[in-house]
């Protein structure tokens, strides 16, 4: 998923880049990035522990989805996930 959407941006910024590496591990992909194997587009949440590279904040956006069983949306525990879900990404989204 990452993998495609790091062609998307690139080729809306005219290139299309060279990729030599497909890992699905943040931790990993910016273990690479360090050992200077490339640079990676990555979530702000994979950065959290602070690694020893340097980022750049990119204007895109990410879409996340919140999925449950059809017809549950009234139950309660299914309310109060969404709920604190919602919330959360709120606070996210304004840090």
């Amino acid at each position: 998923m990452c993998h495609e959407v790091a062609l998307r941006v690139c080729r809306a910024a005219g290139f299309t880049p060279r990729a030599r590496h497909h890992i699905d591990d943040f931790d990993a992909v910016l273990a690479l990035v360090a050992a200077d194997q490339g640079v990676a587009l990555v979530p702000q949440l994979a950065t959290v522990s602070k690694p020893a590279v340097r980022l750049i904040a990119v204007p895109t956006r990410r879409r996340t989805r919140i999925g449950y069983r059809s017809g549950a949306a009234a139950h309660p525990a299914v309310m109060a996930v969404v709920t604190a879900l919602r919330a959360s990404a709120g606070a996210f989204v304004r840090a």
